[in-house]
């Protein structure tokens, strides 16, 4: 599981972090530009810059939005596809004889418990590995008990159970894969260089200009900010505001009774 520095960090200090230090590399590229290159030469040459930064800014904005949606919604269906998977199993069981279907029937209440609470659980690696290994442990009590069931009954009814036990198992890695895909942390740097170099370049322009347009560059650097916080908060699977929908696993879970 790769767990990158970025993500560590909560979405609200990104933010702020970003609305401070963008108005202020703006001023930064003002000071230069009013100090050393107030030219109306170099206004009429240098005013492309920006608009070709700022262009370039919205493709990567653009198409790092859409690799953050893509990833939640691949996210929430794997949580749906997950409990569908699970519940089928748990139904299943039915239809394999005691002691093993009460067996079976307890080992898929507590999986379920533990697949939410893994997600629950945050960006706490030793929790999170914990979890996953109970989760495996009890796919390998359920896979082993299978074994003697399916040598005494090779009927198409008992395939119907192990089919089902075998989708509950792979829909899990699966879906520690879907949670585990994020947005690789280099894109998210470029774009906060881009970024940086587009409103410097506003505030160098209005510098060579002798103009002041505080207001609107920091209205632009608060937009900014609000984009690449709200791609951020889309890339993070287990916290922020945006959150994948556990409701599937929970009704589920309460579904799960005898």
């Amino acid at each position: 599981m790769v767990v990158e520095f970025l993500y560590h960090i909560p979405i609200y200090v990104v933010f702020l972090f970003l609305v401070i230090v963008f108005p202020v590399s703006a001023f930064l590229g003002y000071l230069l530009g009013i100090n050393y290159f107030r030219d109306k030469e170099v206004v009429e040459h240098s005013s492309f810059i920006p608009t070709t930064i700022l262009g370039l800014l919205a493709l990567l904005l653009g198409f790092t939005f859409s690799m953050a949606v893509d990833r939640y919604n691949r996210r929430s269906e794997v949580v749906v596809k997950e409990a569908n998977a699970i519940g089928t199993a748990y139904l299943r069981t039915d239809l394999i004889p005691e002691p093993y279907r009460t067996k079976a029937r307890e080992a898929l209440r507590e999986y379920v418990s533990l697949r939410i609470a893994t997600y629950n659980v945050g960006y706490e690696k030793a929790k999170i590995q914990n979890l996953r290994g109970r989760s495996v442990s009890l796919q390998d009590t359920l896979w082993a008990d299978i074994k003697p069931l399916a040598s005494k009954d090779r009927t198409p009814i008992m395939g119907l159970y192990i089919a089902a036990m075998n989708d509950v198992i792979d829909v899990s890695s699966e879906r520690h894969f879907a949670t585990d895909n994020q947005v690789p942390e280099v894109v998210y740097l470029i774009i906060f260089i881009v970024t940086f170099l587009g409103v410097t370049s506003l505030g160098f322009i209005d510098g060579t200009a002798g103009k002041k347009s505080r207001f609107g560059i920091f209205m632009l650097s608060l937009l900014f900010s609000a984009v690449i916080a709200l791609i951020q908060d889309l890339d993070r699977p287990r916290r922020g505001i945006i959150r994948v929908s556990q409701q599937s696993l929970l009704d589920l879970q309460s579904s799960m009774k005898d």
